[in-house]
């Protein structure tokens, strides 16, 4: 199985985080409570390629980043 684990420490109580493709098509988004914690989200049923992850509150993106998905 693989994972993707994002830490996180938050300003804003309620954030989502959000995974898109190349094309900007969202491909997970889960939804993050609290000011801090862990997610672990399974990314075995992805395509292998690259994609970027942001973490957003209603007024902005305040966490982003890139991942890589090789099978």
């Amino acid at each position: 199985m693989a994972n993707f684990t994002l830490f996180y420490h938050l300003t804003s109580i309620n954030a989502t985080l959000q995974i898109v493709d190349l094309t900007g098509r969202n491909v997970y988004s889960q939804n993050l409570i609290g000011f801090e914690g862990t997610v672990s989200i399974n990314v075995s049923n992805i395509s292998s390629g690259i994609y970027f992850w942001k973490v957003n509150t209603e007024n902005s993106i305040i966490l982003k980043g890139k991942i890589s998905v090789m099978k």
